[in-house]
């Protein structure tokens, strides 16, 4: 069993069965505060490509996913294009492949609908990242969005690269702040009516 299965599993346990709402992904899901409602869980692992994510899942057994879960992961699967540039093809179409595979997984273990929601964008980047940092990154980020998009045929897709359209919606270079977390809540309550 590896380290991302064994947290997916773990962090599965803790789902109350009551909540018909599941958000599913790596560290920004794990931080994701003010949830969007009031009855969701959350299976966040810090660090997870959507490879790792994918593989976890199937570890977990049917029952809790009633209603509807949320994706939202990938950004751990781009980010090493700034040390390994010019993989960029095949990193979007394993990364888009992987998201699917999750998407398709949470169906099976029960989920009415999934939703995607794609990569979000990307905060500053530090003066200590900027030497392992590289334009591609946000290049692949707007791809597999844009590639999840035209895709979605088992799963709804949600962007909200719209909101998170000033630095006040990041914490840092990767992850959102409470107001960002806030703004992203109001597109996903929105994709619910």
């Amino acid at each position: 069993m590896n380290p991302v299965t064994k947290l997916v599993s773990e962090k599965h346990e803790s789902i109350r069965a009551s909540d018909d709402v599941i958000l599913f992904g790596d560290s920004r899901v794990d931080q994701w505060c003010n949830l969007p409602f009031s009855a969701t869980s959350k299976i966040g692992i810090g660090g997870a490509t959507a490879a790792e994510l994918a593989w976890g899942l199937d570890s977990v057994l049917e029952g809790k996913f009633s209603q509807i879960a949320y994706v939202q992961c990938g950004i751990n699967d781009l980010k090493y294009l700034g040390v390994m540039e010019g993989d960029f093809e095949n990193s979007v179409k394993r990364c888009v492949g992987d998201i699917q595979k999750i998407a398709k997984r949470l169906k099976a273990l029960g989920a009415e609908s999934v939703v995607v929601i794609g990569i979000f964008p990307i905060g500053e980047i530090p003066i200590v990242r900027k030497p392992f940092w590289s334009d591609e990154i946000d290049a692949a980020r707007l791809e597999v969005n844009k590639l999840l998009s035209e895709q979605s045929g088992e799963y709804e897709y949600i962007d909200c690269d719209d909101v998170l359209n000033d630095a006040s919606c990041f914490r840092d270079e990767l992850h959102l702040s409470p107001m960002g977390y806030e703004r992203v809540n109001r597109v996903v309550r929105a994709s619910r009516k």
